[in-house]
């Protein structure tokens, strides 16, 4: 199988890489602000103590039950609408392909051309399963070379 995901993380900018921090950490805080009321119902109904006191300084039983009703709903709703999109995506126009024009297949000639390189390399790259280029000279004329696919389960 190729590996489709480039895993360079010395390519990310300091900024990238705050940013995706900081969405890890909202999705943690989101998770835990979920989860926190399931915990505490399923604590005051194990009888514990501090749970019993959560409950009541979050406004009570019945307010925590309302809530978890209204997270029951929303997952529901979200379920509803992903069942929707996926069933419309199955069977609407962004299904089939008839509406966009096929591209053209590039020839051996034009990819040769483009790359610089003959067409044996062309067709050993192309049954390879990595394909690797390597540079005679500077900026120019360069050669490929291509591993072969693996047979084995």
């Amino acid at each position: 199988m190729t590996e489709l995901v480039i895993n360079a993380p010395e390519l990310q900018t300091q900024g990238q890489r705050l940013s995706a921090f900081a969405v890890t950490v909202m999705g943690w805080l989101l998770w835990a602000y979920f989860l926190f009321p399931v915990l505490e119902l399923c604590g005051l109904w194990l009888d514990i103590r501090l749970c019993s006191v959560w409950v009541n300084l979050s406004g009570g039983y019945l307010g925590l039950t309302q809530l978890l009703q209204l997270y029951a709903a929303t997952v529901i709703g979200l379920a509803a609408l992903w069942t929707l999109r996926v069933a419309y995506g199955l069977s609407g126009p962004v299904a089939s392909d008839a509406g966009r024009p096929m591209p053209s297949a590039v020839g051996n000639e034009a990819l040769c051309a483009a790359f610089q390189v003959d067409v044996a390399s062309l067709i050993e790259g192309r049954n390879s399963r990595a394909c690797g280029r390597s540079f005679r000279r500077p900026g120019a004329d360069y050669a490929v070379e291509g591993a072969k696919p693996e047979t084995g389960f």
